[in-house]
């Protein structure tokens, strides 16, 4: 039997276990509980695109009292009466396979033109195909997201390509796991300057052309290690927690811009990522395409409110006492 992977969202503000809590600034509203189904949360997302829209605020939280979800209100982004705008060209790193080809792909059957960047591979290539041949546009972009002056230029052909942007799907990482002692100075600068350089890099090209739109959304792939520590994993945690401190500190900069900024902090996923082997073969592991439908969820929800966080654990791992 197949188990169904969970979601939990991070709680970015205390709030009554029972009542709705809707902070001063209205930045973030959160729904009571901790976990909720893929099946649970799509219900959810379908009832709020009317509650918020009629009551341009939540309506009762009724059965749906399984998820913890950070919804940003867009009154505070300067979007009162708005819907999401159309997702129609979405750039994403990392995309050559794991999270980022799936998510490609799942962009792609939403008819959307789908930038590819990331080195050069023959993966690279092959998820470009897989793209096309779902009937929509792949823009191959070979760059290392390490490299300031590669991505500057990148994103620039990339906006003269397109003209603009709607969604960066910042997924690029990679990891070394290993007792902390056994880490070499170049293993810290590998992990750190891939997953937060690389993802400030990519997200510092991408803001200006998103302001010139006064509309976008960024959508960072972080991690559970992001929110909680883990042995073996010093560099892989410390980086990812620096990932979330970053999208939720921009986020509160951007506010009023029209630009959304959205982290979703997956638990395991076989990915065959980190070079950790066997541990891959388990079952209880999220599939990539898993995570991939969640961030077009994301990217693609309507109405007044929008996706903050998201955390998304495969079932077994979570602790319901």
């Amino acid at each position: 039997m197949v188990k169904t992977p969970s979601l939990s969202i991070s709680r970015l503000f205390h709030t009554d276990p029972v009542k709705w809590s809707v902070p001063e600034d209205r930045q973030v509203l959160l729904i009571p509980s901790m976990y909720a189904t893929v099946e649970t949360i799509r219900a959810f997302l379908e009832r709020s695109r009317n509650s918020f829209r009629s009551a341009g605020g939540p309506g009762s939280p009724g059965p749906l009292g399984v998820g913890s979800w950070g919804i940003g209100m867009r009154d505070s982004l300067g979007m009162s009466g708005t819907t999401h705008t159309d997702v129609q060209r979405v750039l994403v790193t990392g995309a050559s396979r794991g999270i980022g080809r799936a998510t490609a792909i799942a962009f792609a059957r939403t008819g959307a033109t789908v930038v590819l960047l990331a080195r050069e591979s023959s993966e690279l290539r092959e998820t470009a195909h897989e793209v096309e041949d779902l009937g929509v546009r792949a823009v191959v972009t070979p760059c290392d997201v390490r490299d300031v002056t590669a991505v500057n230029r990148a994103i620039e052909d990339v906006e003269r390509a397109l003209g603009g942007l709607d969604v960066l799907v910042n997924n690029a990482g990679g990891g070394r796991f290993a007792p902390f002692s056994d880490l070499t100075e170049s293993d810290w600068s590998d992990v750190l300057s891939l997953n937060v350089e690389g993802l400030v890099n990519v997200t510092r090209a991408v803001l200006p052309v998103m302001r010139r739109q006064s509309r976008g959304h960024v959508v960072n792939i972080g991690s559970i290690r992001g929110l909680e520590s883990a042995p073996m994993m010093t560099a892989y945690t410390a980086s990812k927690f620096a990932v979330t401190g970053f999208t939720r500190s921009l986020r509160q900069e951007l506010e009023g811009s029209g630009i959304l900024v959205s982290l979703i902090s997956p638990g395991g996923v076989k990915t065959g990522f980190g070079g950790i082997g066997p541990a891959q073969k388990d079952p209880t592991w999220m599939d990539p395409a898993a995570v991939a439908d969640l961030v077009v969820q994301v990217a693609e929800f309507r109405g007044r409110g929008w996706i903050a966080e998201v955390t998304m654990l495969p079932e077994p791992t979570i602790n319901r006492g």
